[in-house]
């Protein structure tokens, strides 16, 4: 798998993640929204077969929580869980 850290994604970007590294879960910082609310931009801050690994990230390196994150797992059956 190449190195997608640190890279900006959009939300149809995101959608490619479930064909292209299906089982893994993407842990993302939202940088814009849309005005109904939906994340539009976002960076990529970590990957691992392991959400546990993301939330650990999260809360050693993580300070500022008043921005936004998501947890996107790309499932290998389609399904889309955030």
């Amino acid at each position: 798998m190449p190195d997608l850290t640190a890279k900006i994604v959009t939300a149809s970007e995101v959608a490619g993640f479930y064909k292209q590294y299906p089982g893994f879960w993407f842990l993302l910082e939202v940088l814009r929204t849309s005005e109904n609310g939906k994340a539009e931009l976002m960076k990529l801050l970590k990957y691992d077969k392991q959400k546990e690994v993301l939330r650990d990230y999260l809360l050693e390196v993580e300070t500022d929580m008043s921005r936004k994150f998501i947890f996107v797992y790309a499932s290998p059956d389609g399904k889309c869980e955030i």
